[in-house]
């Protein structure tokens, strides 16, 4: 019998037959038609002839395999049997894993949650999912979801408000609610730790509008460049500010919503909070703003159907580049802190006073409307009436810009009104 070394076993060749080579006291090498080779142990055990693998050659070098066969030997000068002891301990570590795998974490209850509910339902679904990961599943993402207590949700919520983040614990204590209410639903969780636990910040409803004076500062400062962000930004702020858009709504927008001949903007279904598209009138100040837009992206060679192309690449600007050029610019403009939200709740306002009735104004809005009243108009597109509300309204804000006033404001305003 040989005795093996590597540059031996190395060169062992195939043959069409598979084939044994071994080297003394059960020690041996399995060489296989494809050139696979596999050290092995055969042993008597009260009578039996045992066969036992000791591991796939070179994953397993030959001085790996000489220390399993010498245990494995041991054992069998005792009385045990190896290869039966190593399917019970594989046996058991499928079972541990299959056990580990069943077990409701926070973390898979935190991917079930953002999987089978927020993307199918929430257009920001990547915030909440960003805040688990960064809040909750590094303290709490390998525990039991069922081990979790009201003690644990008020020490997170503590650890956040401790960092100076009192409305982010108020975030996260509204998403871990919503998670355990899922777990709950789906009969993976027996009651919702979240239960019982308070707020732990005060927060106020906002009521922030632009003054006449701020208006006009702000138009001036993105007319003039003193408001520093690029040129996309800066129009992106001036169009929801023309059409009561949402932040998101305006920087996701595509060229394929758009018609600029009818100079109607149509948002689909699925880009809206309510999940209802949204017609949007486009007043000759907002056709101008896409225009310009349309030949930014002429100058510089492309050609996409994003309206607000981001310099990173063919995807949209995101709407936290609005959010911080809002927030950078205010103090230099000399302006109270405001957002993107803030300029549809001006244009809301600014409405009512110029007496659009309000459910014109939830119309312009895209507010939903769930009563039975509600239901029935949404079958029709009220479009006549946001177009003369929308109309009314840059109108206004071209007065508050050039403080000229012309007589058809209140004319326009009264047609607003009419259902």
């Amino acid at each position: 019998m040989p005795k093996f070394s590597d540059l031996y076993v190395k060169n062992l060749p195939p043959q069409a037959a598979r084939y044994d080579v071994r080297e003394g006291q059960g020690f041996g090498v399995r060489v296989s038609p494809d050139g696979g080779k596999a050290f092995f142990f055969i042993y008597q055990l009260q009578g039996n002839k045992r066969r036992m693998t000791l591991g796939q050659y070179p994953a397993v070098t030959l001085k790996d395999a000489r220390k399993v066969f010498d245990a494995a030997r041991a054992r069998v000068a005792l009385g045990y049997d190896p290869s039966a002891e190593r399917t019970d301990a594989r046996e058991q570590i499928r079972r541990e894993r299959e056990e580990q795998a069943a077990l409701l974490t926070v973390a898979r209850l935190a991917d079930d949650y953002i999987e089978r509910h927020a993307k199918p339902n929430k257009r920001t679904w990547p915030r909440d999912a960003a805040m688990l990961k960064n809040d909750v599943l590094p303290l709490w993402g390998t525990r039991k979801a069922e081990d979790i207590t009201r003690r644990d949700i008020n020490q997170l919520l503590d650890s956040i408000k401790d960092r100076g983040a009192p409305i982010r614990a108020n975030r996260v204590l509204s998403l871990v609610r919503k998670m355990f209410n899922f777990g709950m639903q789906r009969g993976e969780l027996p009651v919702n730790p979240c239960i019982g636990v308070g707020k732990p910040a005060q927060e106020h409803s906002r009521d922030r509008i632009l003054t006449d004076d701020e208006a006009r500062r702000l138009w001036g400062a993105l007319d003039t460049g003193i408001f520093k962000a690029t040129e996309p930004v800066a129009l992106a702020v001036k169009l929801q500010l023309l059409t009561a858009a949402r932040v998101g709504e305006v920087t996701g927008a595509r060229w394929s919503e758009i018609d600029l001949c009818s100079q109607w903007w149509e948002i689909p279904a699925e880009r809206m909070k309510n999940k209802r598209s949204h017609r949007v009138w486009l007043t000759a100040a907002a056709v101008a703003i896409l225009e310009r837009l349309k030949a930014i992206q002429t100058e510089q060679g492309l050609s996409s159907d994003w309206v607000f192309v981001s310099p990173a690449g063919e995807k949209p600007i995101v709407t936290t580049a609005v959010n911080k050029a809002i927030a950078r610019n205010a103090n230099t403009l000399n302006m109270a802190p405001f957002t993107p939200h803030d300029l549809r709740r001006t244009v809301a306002t600014r409405l009512a006073e110029a007496g659009v009735l309000p459910h014109i104004v939830g119309k312009v809005l895209s507010h939903s409307d769930s009563t039975v009243t509600g239901r029935h108009y949404d079958k029709f597109s009220y479009d006549t009436e946001k177009r003369r509300a929308l109309e009314v309204w840059g109108e206004r804000l071209r007065e508050i810009v050039t403080g000229e006033r012309r007589d058809n404001v209140l004319m326009l305003a009264r047609g607003a009104g009419k259902p």
